[in-house]
């Protein structure tokens, strides 16, 4: 791991730890991308992606900004106490090895809109309150990162029925499938859809959370 992974992993731990500065990224997240560069000193994690000589954002990183701003108005629910023992307890997890914080920049990098980074500080709720392992959280970070957003209803509405044959032709099956979310079956008369237990997690603790 080089040395500026490393400061942007201690700059996102500032961040999540420190209520005012959640505050101020989130507010950031509103911004536009002239304002956002006005303000990045201010904000650890900010300030690391305008160091080493590049004084400005591109919008890639605007709309890194966002998701991340999304990811912490959703986590605010926690008490900074919470937050930082959330993170130091991730730190202890052999799937991190105290690479946590760099975890979780990698995968609100992935995902293609704000609403999925929502979606990942559901799954990281329900692991700060010990309903799913880190090592069930990082598989529904999987689905998340893959599943298309457009396609979920739908998957919802395929899964859910007691009827799970004559689906795997439909481009929401393969949808569901290439996400991790269901899986062929085989039998008399053909196979059909049935649900994985990822599924399961994703829908409880990230669809279902949402909803409250």
């Amino acid at each position: 791991m080089t040395e500026k992974q490393e400061g942007l992993g201690d700059s996102l731990r500032l961040t999540i730890e420190r209520s005012d500065l959640t505050d101020a990224l989130i507010d950031a997240g509103d911004m536009s991308l002239e304002n956002i560069t006005d303000v990045a000193s201010g904000i650890p994690v900010l300030k690391w992606m305008t160091a080493a000589g590049k004084s400005y954002l591109t919008i890639r990183d605007y709309l890194f900004v966002r998701k991340l701003a999304a990811f912490l108005a959703d986590l605010k629910s926690l008490p900074a106490e919470g937050r930082t023992s959330l993170i130091q307890r991730l730190d202890n997890e052999p799937a991190y090895s105290k690479r946590a914080a760099e975890a979780l920049i990698t995968v609100l990098d992935r995902v293609d809109s704000n609403l999925k980074a929502v979606w990942v500080a559901k799954a990281l709720r329900a692991y700060a309150v010990e309903r799913i392992t880190a090592r069930e959280m990082m598989r529904v970070n999987a689905v998340i990162e893959r599943v298309l957003v457009c396609d979920v209803d739908e998957i919802l509405a395929m899964l859910e029925k007691r009827d799970m044959t004559k689906h795997s032709d439909t481009d929401c099956a393969q949808s569901a499938l290439v996400a991790g979310l269901a899986t062929i079956t085989q039998g008399y008369g053909g196979g059909g859809l049935v649900p994985t237990p990822v599924y399961r997690l994703f829908k409880e603790h990230v669809l279902d959370a949402a909803l409250h």
